[in-house]
């Protein structure tokens, strides 16, 4: 699933920026994180930025959301990694 092929290709990321990452391969907008996470569109922003750098995609002009998008997942498993992860919050 996308969490496994994720972590292969960026094993130094922390469970925290693969949550964030799962979040955003499933389609979640600014706005929909910003409430996820009770932080200011701009803190998402700035996370975004930041996952660029951690992604090691900061000098290609590919978003962050077009590289996690880029990663091949079934949606489904992804879904069901989200929900069983954030179950008990």
């Amino acid at each position: 699933g996308f969490a496994a092929n994720f972590r292969k290709v960026h094993p130094h990321l922390k469970e925290q920026d693969i949550h964030f990452c799962l979040l955003v391969r499933l389609g979640m907008n600014n706005y929909e994180l910003e409430r996820f996470y009770s932080r200011t569109n701009q803190a998402i922003k700035q996370r975004l930025l930041n996952m660029k750098s951690k992604l090691g995609i900061e000098g290609l002009e590919q978003s962050t959301r077009e590289y996690i998008e880029m990663i091949k997942v079934l949606p489904k498993a992804a879904a069901r990694y989200f929900k069983y992860t954030f179950a008990f919050k």
